[in-house]
């Protein structure tokens, strides 16, 4: 996904989970605000979305690209030949460096690894020797494919012979998350240029209605008692904190009260979704 902004919007977040429990792995560009930049990016900052950070010719992170603990890996983004219009361009984004990710993704897939193993290899075998343990620069690391597909242990056969591009276009552009690029124009074969996006209509707020966390008691055997406050159409949500992330474990109807059983320790927090807002509970901790 080449999109993204500092707005945390509830409905795209539940797309996002909705979308990974469907056994869709998502990808997305980090942001190309820069180091100085403190404000996540979204939807690469969601729990089900692996976010990509830029990396340039040299293997170091790019100037432009954003920083955060969100960040999950990093990849090539640096002066990337890509399609542009009619032929070819350098490009240069997180824009750029996403689509590695997703490419060793499907590559992983084909292996037929399983859906629940694939961001934890590409983790776990990713680059993350110095300078690139910066976690908030570079996430776990530059990426591996050759590693997480496991060609150290197996043969993978190397495309022959490689693909060039036909055309280059000696120019290197950022590429924002969710620009759209004008194509280029020759007089033999002139392109008409899409005509300019309409900006997106602001979200409209409805109505406020409450939402409360009214108790969380008896917790003991891996079991609690949620006790709630909240409108007719709200969810809520089961997340275990697993790292620097917290993850969707279960999703119960809302009520006055029930009994809600978890399958591991940990420490948890409850989060319940109405028509027009969100509440986060204090994290606790389940024996």
């Amino acid at each position: 996904m080449s999109l993204g902004g500092t707005y945390d919007y509830y409905l795209i977040e539940e797309a996002v989970d909705r979308a990974s429990e469907a056994g869709v792995i998502l990808v997305a560009a980090a942001g190309n605000s820069g180091p100085t930049n403190t404000l996540p990016s979204f939807p690469a900052a969601y729990d089900n979305v692996i976010a990509v950070a830029a990396t340039d010719q040299s293997g170091v992170v790019a100037g432009y690209s954003n920083q955060g603990s969100y960040l999950d890996i990093s990849a090539p983004g640096s002066a990337i030949v890509s399609t542009y219009g009619l032929g070819y361009a350098s490009l240069s984004g997180t824009s750029m460096a996403s689509p590695h990710v997703a490419g060793v993704v499907a590559l992983m897939r084909d292996k037929d690894i399983a859906t629940s193993q694939i961001k934890y290899l590409l983790q776990t075998n990713a680059n993350s020797s110095a300078p690139r343990d910066v976690q908030n620069r570079y996430g776990a690391g530059l990426i591996n494919a050759y590693d997480a597909l496991s060609c150290n242990t197996t043969s993978c056969a190397e495309p022959s012979p490689a693909p060039t591009p036909t055309e280059t276009i000696a120019s290197t552009t950022v590429i924002n998350p969710g620009e759209v690029i004008t194509a280029p124009s020759t007089p033999s074969t002139p392109v008409q240029a899409p005509a300019p996006a309409a900006p997106a209509p602001a979200p409209v707020a409805a109505p406020v209605a409450a939402v409360e966390v009214i108790g969380i008691s008896n917790i003991v055997k891996r079991k609690f008692t949620l006790t709630v406050d909240s409108p007719a159409g709200s969810k809520t949500w089961i997340q275990r904190k697993s790292g620097k992330k917290w993850v969707t474990l279960k999703k119960v109807n809302s009520s006055s009260r029930s009994v809600v059983k978890v399958s591991k320790s940990g420490t948890y927090r409850i989060q319940i979704v109405g028509p027009s807002r969100k509440v986060i509970s204090s994290p606790f901790k389940v024996k």
